[in-house]
């Protein structure tokens, strides 16, 4: 009788613990509309949409753990003017398995939420390319998009801005399509740890920026190609570019005006602007390649850079231009360029420039318009 007792109170604790199970709403079975199916859903329920298509602009307001789920991934094409999910004051809520069609200005839109995850979404806006964007976050914190497919979208894919509760924070971007965009793969202008990781970015304007804002974040191990106006655009501090493979870009590929940002190990091919151009303030640049670049295959601007080991083959112009102060070149090489090999602009002063070559230019290996003794050059090969 003792045994039966013990065996029994756990399971009677247990029961009266927890809470009432979560429960699936169906659409179209149970509810008419995927509007409908959330305003009935609590914490912990989950939306399930079965084969469409639905033409709704759904609000999910101040909701808490509720899943948006597909099933054989119905169409949502929202309204004109509208977008096909808003999230508003949301915590813990997700959006997966959908496909969003015909969208005429935002997708799906995050506004001032705390975890919110889009996953296994397909966008595609209307011919011609939506007025907005495909993800748009505004303000909170922690969001994930990922293994989503977006495409055809006037604005940005995804993008991050402020909104009603401050800077958007930690937004993560991962393992997406995205393709045929009139501006930014992804555009990040709020603060702090963003990641956009391992991205497939084609016939984008911009492939990606982390605006002047955005400290703490990276930019890794995306895949770049065909990109209308540029390849990676990196401001901000102490953030960091790190192997992606950029090719067919017809602006510049790298592009760095913020301060402390580490840019390091990628690679550019049939780059038709300057391969990797540094602005700002103690960037370090290092073990980047560049190959087929119609422009300059380094510009050095600012102060404080640490510019080392790149390697440069084929630019049309030249293959290095410093305009920089208080700057170290070292162990960087450049071949085959069109024009001069390493160009000392009359404004540079204070650089340490060692151990660097250039081979096979058409022009001069060395021009160097700084006045005598401006610069320290140690054990270079300028030919």
């Amino acid at each position: 009788m003792r045994r039966a007792v013990f065996v029994i109170l756990p399971i009677l604790l247990f029961a009266f613990a927890t809470p009432a199970l979560a429960k699936g709403h169906h659409v179209p079975g149970e509810f008419p509309t995927i509007q409908a199916a959330v305003d009935a859903a609590e914490e912990g329920d989950r939306v399930i949409i079965h084969k469409g298509p639905y033409a709704e602009n759904v609000v999910i307001a101040d909701k808490v753990d509720v899943q948006i789920l597909g099933r054989k991934r119905p169409d949502i094409e929202p309204p004109a003017g509208a977008p096909a999910f808003t999230f508003i004051n949301c915590r813990k809520v997700k959006v997966k398995g959908v496909n969003i069609v015909n969208a005429g200005t935002h997708a799906i839109v995050l506004r001032d939420c705390d975890d919110g995850r889009v996953k296994n979404v397909r966008i595609k806006g209307r011919e011609g390319g939506s007025a907005g964007d495909g993800v748009r976050i505004e303000g909170g914190r922690t969001y994930r998009v990922r293994k989503c497919t977006i495409q055809d979208v006037a604005g940005s894919a995804v993008h991050a801005t402020d909104g009603g509760s401050g800077p958007a924070r930690r937004v993560e971007v991962w393992k997406n399509k995205i393709r045929r965009i009139g501006q930014h793969g992804v555009f990040i202008a709020g603060e702090a740890y963003h990641e956009v990781r391992k991205n497939e970015f084609e016939e984008c304007g911009w492939a990606v920026a982390l605006g002047p804002d955005t400290f703490e974040s990276r930019a890794s191990e995306n895949r770049i190609s065909d990109c209308t106006l540029g390849a990676l655009d990196i401001a901000g501090t102490s953030n960091l570019c790190r192997k992606n493979r950029v090719r067919r870009v017809q602006g510049d590929g790298i592009l760095v005006s913020g301060t402390d940002c580490w840019v390091r190990m990628n690679r550019l091919k049939k780059v038709e602007g300057d391969g990797i151009r540094v602005s700002g303030e103690a960037n370090l640049i290092k073990g980047n390649k560049t190959n087929e670049v119609g422009g300059d295959g380094r510009v050095i601007e600012g102060v404080g850079h640490y510019v080392h080991r790149e390697k440069g083959k084929k630019a049309e112009g030249r293959g290095i231009v410093l305009f920089a102060s208080d700057s170290e070149i070292r162990g960087c090489e450049a071949g085959g360029s069109g024009s001069d090999g390493f160009v000392v602009d009359a404004a540079a002063a204070g650089n340490l420039i060692w151990n660097n070559s250039t081979s096979n230019s058409a022009g001069d290996g060395l021009v160097d318009g700084s006045p005598e003794g401006a610069n320290e050059y140690k054990s270079n090969s300028f030919r």
